[in-house]
């Protein structure tokens, strides 16, 4: 569990985030450019390092949802208009083995309308450093595959897991140190497309690009 994680829960929303932060004019600027709304919902334990879950559209309702996980830093399961659950994750260190701990903890959670995306830090070409504990993203993937759930970008493109075409990552915002880290697991039936934005758009603002 996040140790600085005092006054902010796994599914703080970001009307009490800035209650209880002063945000600087800055940050605040960000949030009213986004069109944030009020049912956003933010993990993390400080108010300038975490990850939020939020629709810039009025007509899409965000339902937080106890999965009873809070040991687990960055993620929150959403139900989206009652239609399907999406689950945001930012897998930290160690990474997988993080990832690999809150699937477990909710694998009896996980429906075949269940959408789960975000920054992993993971892929296959790092497996060795996780091999011992045995939580590896080759593990994972096999574990979700059970379940029915696949890597979307694997599935629709063909790519082999390690050998991806299209990076989501640039170490160091350097075109010559391409990862491909972020992931989206789900019922290939349930999605009907994925995009990776162009580097062109994103590396200004982060060394991730949006997927």
């Amino acid at each position: 569990m996040d140790k600085n994680a005092i006054n902010i829960s796994l599914q703080t929303p970001i009307s009490e985030l800035t209650k209880q932060y002063h945000f600087s004019p800055a940050s605040n600027a960000v949030l009213n450019e986004m069109n944030v709304s009020k049912d956003a919902l933010w993990a993390g334990g400080l108010p300038y390092k975490g990850m939020m879950v939020y629709t810039p559209r009025a007509e899409v309702k965000l339902t937080p949802l106890n999965w009873l996980t809070q040991n687990y830093r960055y993620f929150i399961p959403v139900r989206v208009n009652d239609s399907f659950t999406l689950v945001g994750s930012w897998a930290c260190d160690p990474y997988i083995e993080e990832f690999s701990d809150f699937i477990h903890a909710c694998k009896d959670k996980l429906t075949d309308d269940t959408i789960i995306i975000g920054g992993l830090n993971s892929n296959v070409v790092f497996d060795k450093s996780h091999f011992m504990s045995g939580k590896t993203h080759a593990a994972i993937l096999e574990e979700l595959r059970i379940k029915g759930f696949e890597d979307i970008y694997h599935f629709k493109t063909g790519d082999l897991q390690g050998k991806e075409k299209t990076p989501t990552f640039f170490l160091y915002r350097h075109l010559d140190k391409p990862y491909h880290i972020d992931h989206c697991f789900g019922h290939p039936k349930k999605i009907k497309k994925l995009f990776i934005h162009s580097r062109w758009q994103w590396l200004a603002l982060s060394d991730h690009l949006t997927v």
